[in-house]
């Protein structure tokens, strides 16, 4: 072969690898265009992760990147937060909630080191969690229903509606166990529950969500609703995950909710 054939070669194939890896770098730049928001986050050795056994755990999955677990992510849209991921194990769990946004049961068991955390930093705003896609603002000061109501309307949102019973015992979890610190202040099962977007419609005789849909969940303590005095027309959920009603007066803690 001819020197000028061997140039020609060398050439071709200078030009070919070129080419491929133009197009690996701008696959990669554009996969990484598509996990804008989550961002990368070092979980210390003593750190702890979620437990797959919490409510804000999704599900595991085997994955070849640290991209290929926040892709993970993207794809339970608008249901994951964050995702925790591990090189040596290519192992990536996905997650309702971010770790670091403040639970008042955190939910989390320690396990080694290896690990990175990336969340959704765009999921919901400060002092708003992210669940199942929506967001919640736990408000610890009491009010009355109807004030309830409407301070949530004010932050964009509006009182709690709940349609699954996971939703309902991830609330529960989260805010109204003993475990928060409030078992002192809560001696019996009746205190410490927070408001929730339902009340009596007398055209109906039944519990309706402010949004004009069924309650269906909570279910409903045993022996309530029993309308004591005649005046509980408004829904609270106790802190074993039940509902009851109440007199709007109440002062009553609350939780607001809105779409991610």
């Amino acid at each position: 072969m001819s020197q000028h054939h061997r140039f020609e070669n060398k050439q071709k194939w200078s030009v070919i690898g070129i080419f491929l890896f133009s197009a690996m770098y701008m696959q990669t730049i554009s996969a990484e265009g598509d996990i804008q928001g989550i961002y990368l986050h070092k979980v210390s050795p003593n750190e702890a992760v979620q437990a797959e056994t919490t409510p804000c755990f999704i599900k595991s999955a085997q994955v070849s990147s640290r991209l290929g677990c926040a892709h993970s992510c993207i794809n339970h849209f608008p249901e994951c937060a964050a995702v925790y991921y591990n090189k040596v194990m290519k192992l990536c769990k996905l997650l309702r909630c971010r770790p670091t946004d403040r639970l008042e049961n955190q939910n989390l068991v320690g396990i080694p080191s290896g690990w990175e955390l990336l969340e959704d930093i765009k999921a919901c705003e400060e002092d708003w969690i992210l669940f199942a896609g929506h967001c919640y603002h736990f408000i610890a000061t009491g009010t009355i229903w109807n004030n309830a109501v409407s301070d949530c309307n004010s932050r964009g949102g509006y009182l709690i509606e709940l349609y699954s019973q996971e939703e309902v015992d991830w609330v529960k979890d989260s805010f109204l166990l003993p475990e928060t610190g409030v078992k002192a202040q809560c001696p019996t099962q009746w205190d410490c529950h927070i408001w929730i977007g339902a009340s009596f419609q007398h055209g109906s005789s039944t519990f309706v969500y402010n949004s004009g849909k069924s309650m269906v969940y909570p279910k409903w303590a045993i022996g309530q609703p029993n309308n004591k005095n005649g005046d509980q027309e408004c829904v609270g959920l106790m802190r074993s995950g039940e509902g009851n009603d109440w007199a709007f007066y109440e002062i009553v803690q609350y939780l607001c909710q809105k779409a991610k």
